[in-house]
């Protein structure tokens, strides 16, 4: 090949790369601390054929009610525009997740939202995902009882409730009425879930809790320690609770949905917790497939979950 070839062949390659543009990574979340922090989601077409994509952040929050600074990542919908009101689902993660778990990676329930939005089964919606450690969302002290069996202890319900939500209220163009806030919950998250929209229904309009953690005192209970941790007294298992909540607060403006894979350890007890929100008078969906206690079984679900909140 002559140098005139060569370079003739090299000019139209650079020309190439200049026109298509090259390659580059999505940055990991893990790696995203900051306030405010961006990475684009999948993107959809609006009608004059511009880019439109959905947006992560991930906000610190200085938590005076913890005493030290927590995460949360958000979902924006496609074509979010602060100008417009959006509602709000806020989702709680599996033991041992974070506020990274939710978003490309593990379930990446924002490539769900991404395509159900675009194809209208799904409304624009704001998705959050706040970082509660492994706590169970509760208020719990080391006086009440120091042996948490892995559990975290603190003030996490008033940080949720108190910080978390005015916080996301006040910073995006929200829905700030409980018509427009929603909240569910994996295996943790789903007793986390219930626990919050059982205790503040005057913030909550709809409840999912997905193969929850939950104890009825029958042989087939599980992770005895944290069940003996959250319900150390009559009067913590009674203020925690959501087989007792259901009694006790007036629960008939919300919806629930609950479901479990049917090869799931905890589907008997979620059944049954089924069964006693239906003589409560309580409104509640549910739902069984197989499946396991899994991030198969639940991205099997995750289009079933968000239609529930349309």
């Amino acid at each position: 090949m002559s140098n005139e070839t060569l370079f003739y062949f090299v000019h139209i390659l650079l020309l190439i790369l200049a026109l298509t543009g090259c390659g580059g990574g999505t940055p990991n979340p893990a790696s995203i601390t900051g306030s405010s922090t961006n990475h684009t989601s999948a993107s959809s077409q609006n009608s004059s054929n511009t880019s439109v994509a959905s947006t992560i952040k991930y906000h610190s929050i200085k938590s005076t009610a913890l005493g030290k600074t927590m995460g949360v990542g958000v979902y924006l919908p496609p074509g979010y525009n602060p100008s417009k009101r959006y509602p709000v689902l806020y989702i709680m993660y599996g033991y041992d997740g974070s506020e990274y778990s939710m978003f490309n990676n593990f379930l990446s329930v924002n490539r769900t939202a991404d395509r159900m939005v675009a194809n209208g089964s799904m409304p624009p919606t704001i998705l959050v995902v706040p970082d509660y450690d492994n706590s169970f969302a509760v208020n719990s002290t080391r006086e009440q009882n120091p042996d948490s069996d892995g559990g975290s202890i603190g003030f996490y319900e008033d940080y949720l409730i108190k910080e978390v939500i005015p916080y996301i209220d006040r910073n995006l163009s929200t829905v700030n009425h409980r018509s427009g806030r929603f909240i569910e919950g994996y295996s943790m998250g789903g007793f986390a879930a219930l626990y919050l929209g059982f205790n503040y229904p005057e913030l909550f309009s709809k409840i999912g809790a997905h193969s929850s953690a939950l104890w009825d005192y029958t042989s087939s209970d599980m992770f005895i320690g944290q069940r003996n941790w959250l319900y150390a007294s009559a009067t913590l298992r009674a203020q925690r609770d959501p087989f007792l909540l259901a009694k006790s607060q007036d629960l008939r403006n919300i919806d629930i949905y609950l479901d479990v894979g049917a090869d799931d350890p905890l589907s008997g007890v979620n059944q049954r917790f089924y069964q006693h929100l239906l003589k409560q008078g309580i409104r509640v969906q549910w739902n069984s497939t197989p499946g396991k206690h899994n991030a198969t079984y639940w991205s099997n679900n995750t289009e079933n979950y968000f239609q529930f909140y349309r």
